[in-house]
């Protein structure tokens, strides 16, 4: 008898289950690794706001803003933006209020995830991973 080469079904039936097996293990364990990536980008980006800020006020007296004139302009205070959506979906707003001067930025993950940091370094909000 003449044996033809190839897989049998049951062959393939069986690497077929161990390939989604590993997907089913792989993919949680990456959307894990991206969104704490996502959140170290956030809080990267909020300690140089905090930065810049503070410096800003120990040279002029008071904290930089509104940053909205043109919406996307943090070059008064040394940042590229960060509101590139090609590299992630995190999106900053700094508010200053002028008395008492204070500021709160934000860095806002859709749909309602929100990191905040304060003149004071005060660091608020939650993240779910």
């Amino acid at each position: 008898m003449m044996r033809r080469g190839g897989f049998t079904l049951m062959e393939l039936l069986v690497v077929t289950v161990i390939i989604g097996l590993l997907a089913a293990i792989a993919i949680p364990s990456i959307e894990r690794i991206r969104e704490r990536g996502y959140r170290r980008h956030a809080m990267d980006v909020l300690m140089a706001i905090y930065t810049a800020e503070r410096g800003y006020f120990a040279e002029q007296g008071q904290y930089l803003g509104p940053l909205g004139l043109p919406p996307d302009n943090w070059r008064p205070l040394g940042i590229d933006n960060p509101n590139d959506a090609r590299f992630s979906p995190v999106q900053f707003t700094v508010v200053v209020n002028v008395l008492p001067p204070t500021f709160l930025a934000t860095a806002t993950r859709p749909p309602s995830d929100q990191l905040t940091i304060d003149q004071d370094r005060n660091v608020a909000g939650g993240w779910n991973p």
